[in-house]
């Protein structure tokens, strides 16, 4: 049998100046993020230390997410799963990254990068 723990963290709320459009990366806008991280080994007691500290996660990303302008949220999803990866020895990690309806999207209600790294 094989085992496996992740942890997911749902509709991760920031406000940062991606975008293509000038005006994206003038005004900022909000984006919502869902991360699922696979530990390399499942969780098998009841103590912290054998997990993720989901805030240290959302830390973590909350600082690489607003340490630079990027023009594409595919290039910005992709650092993100390798620099988790790396950090904390995870196995895979996929990054959902989403805008939501503004001015310069008005006939669409959201749209998202999904990249996932193994």
């Amino acid at each position: 049998m094989v085992e496996s723990t992740s942890i997911k963290i749902k509709d991760f709320k920031l406000y940062a100046y991606h975008g293509c459009l000038q005006e994206e990366r003038d005004k900022g806008q909000y984006f919502y993020l869902n991360i699922k991280a696979t530990l390399k080994q499942s969780v098998s007691d009841d103590c912290l230390d054998s997990s993720i500290d989901y805030l240290k996660i959302c830390s973590f990303v909350e600082t690489l997410f607003k340490a630079s302008k990027y023009n594409l949220l595919e290039s910005l999803s992709l650092k993100i799963c390798k620099k988790l990866i790396k950090a904390f020895d995870l196995s895979s990690v996929t990054v959902e990254i989403k805008k939501k309806k503004n001015s310069f999207m008005p006939n669409i209600d959201s749209f998202s990068s999904v990249v996932r790294v193994d």
